[in-house]
């Protein structure tokens, strides 16, 4: 009787591994293969978009936390230029984190602003 017990849970145990099992790396990692699409890095394009989402809550024109606007073109450049939003984005030490309280921005947002910086920062 015992033995007939232990195989049977010895069989469940089994079942609920296999059923747990997953061989398609993509289920078990989730947005760690997608591809990190940098071709539309332009201001308009993109960058206001990642603002919007991560940034506008707390630095937009109603409501600029530290005096820094990223809602407008000029808000956004200034502090591309001096340094701030790459220090910021990266998390680097002595820049406040952005977003604050918040995981960082994902590699491929903070590429994208990098790419639109390298290139001139163009409002288009």
């Amino acid at each position: 009787m015992k033995r007939i017990v232990s195989y049977s849970i010895l069989g469940l145990v089994s079942m609920t591994v296999t059923a747990c099992y997953y061989d398609n790396q993509e289920e078990l990692h989730p947005g760690a293969f997608e591809v990190c699409d940098t071709t539309d890095y332009t201001y308009a394009g993109k960058v206001t978009e990642i603002l919007q989402r991560s940034c506008y809550s707390c630095h937009s024109q109603n409501s600029p936390s530290g005096n820094v606007i990223l809602s407008t073109y000029s808000g956004v450049k200034t502090v591309a230029d001096n340094g701030k939003l790459v220090g910021s984005i990266d998390h680097l030490t002595g820049y406040s984190s952005m977003p604050q309280n918040l995981p960082q921005l994902s590699e491929c947002d903070r590429a994208t602003i990098k790419k639109w910086m390298q290139n001139g920062t163009t409002n288009n």
